[in-house]
């Protein structure tokens, strides 16, 4: 497995708006190739889905299972979406053995990356609300959303995530080296960012709120019209009408899900393609100049 390595000509390259308009030009400009990277993570996370309708009722256990579980269909998405810009596939998956080693190596950085980034985000809200009020929050797990769904708590969490934020996108860039079967650490990944942190940062939040923003407004318009058209379920409506109009919903949800994931991860793809220099050169040449 090769090495990857900064290209000296990238120093003045990355600007947020080149970053985020090429990450939206580059999903939905050609909605055909999106839609076929987005078919196998999208079946998963609706799979998933379905799955935890019938052991949640039967096993309340398996629900922490599920929540991790639920994390796979963007793993995946990330793999093939970042092998799909970098490497010009086509319609074409990587290799199953291909893809089930980047899915282990991802799935470790994710979860370093989460760790590094989830748990100062708990103990900043943690310690916000002892000072605040005198209490212990990690007595009570019901302490987390009580917290985050109040204001101050809102305010703690934005604030928290836009500092953390910094650190994480400069070593995302692991995962597009990593779909792409390069060897990159976490500390490469810092290295190769130095002097560009800044627009990567500015272009990471940018994307961020406004794929927020955008698939907020999309699923309240959504349910408002759902509504408004009588789409929704009522008490009268069979068991099997609920299983079409909620299918149909949790479709809906996590195309909108996955497709501003993609925008964002589609950012670090990018700066990676720049920073590298793999935009310069033949799709045949891409593996071959690390070595």
């Amino acid at each position: 497995m090769s090495q990857i390595a900064a290209d000296p000509a990238a120093q003045e390259r990355l600007a947020i708006g080149k970053l985020v308009g090429g990450a939206y030009r580059e999903v939905f400009s050609r909605p055909l190739r999106f839609a076929k990277v987005l078919a196998l993570p999208l079946g998963l996370a609706l799979a998933l889905g379905m799955l935890g309708l019938f052991l949640v009722e039967s096993d309340p256990r398996t629900e922490l299972p599920l929540h991790l579980a639920s994390f796979l269909p963007y793993i995946l998405l990330s793999i093939l979406w970042h092998r799909r810009l970098l490497l010009d596939l086509g319609a074409a998956a990587p290799g199953a053995s291909v893809t089930l080693r980047c899915l282990g190596v991802t799935l470790g950085y994710a979860a370093l990356v989460g760790a590094l980034v989830l748990l100062p985000l708990l103990l900043i809200v943690a310690a916000y609300y002892g000072a605040l009020f005198g209490i212990s929050p990690f007595s009570d797990v019901y302490w987390i959303p009580w917290a985050v769904f109040s204001l101050p708590g809102v305010i703690v969490v934005i604030l928290a995530c836009l500092a953390l934020g910094y650190p994480a996108s400069r070593l995302s860039l692991v995962f597009p080296a990593t779909a792409l079967g390069q060897r990159c650490s976490l500390r490469q990944s810092w290295r190769l960012t130095a002097g560009q942190s800044r627009p990567l940062y500015g272009a990471a939040v940018a994307a961020s709120v406004s794929v927020t923003a955008a698939t907020g407004l999309m699923i309240v318009l959504l349910f408002r019209l759902e509504a408004a058209i009588g789409f929704l379920p009522s008490e009268g409506t069979s068991d099997q009408t609920h299983w079409i109009v909620w299918t149909v919903i949790a479709s809906v949800w996590s195309v909108l899900q996955l497709g501003g994931f993609a925008v964002i991860i589609t950012v670090f793809s990018l700066a990676y393609s720049e920073l590298t220099g793999l935009g310069q050169t033949a799709r045949k040449d891409i593996l071959e100049r690390f070595e």
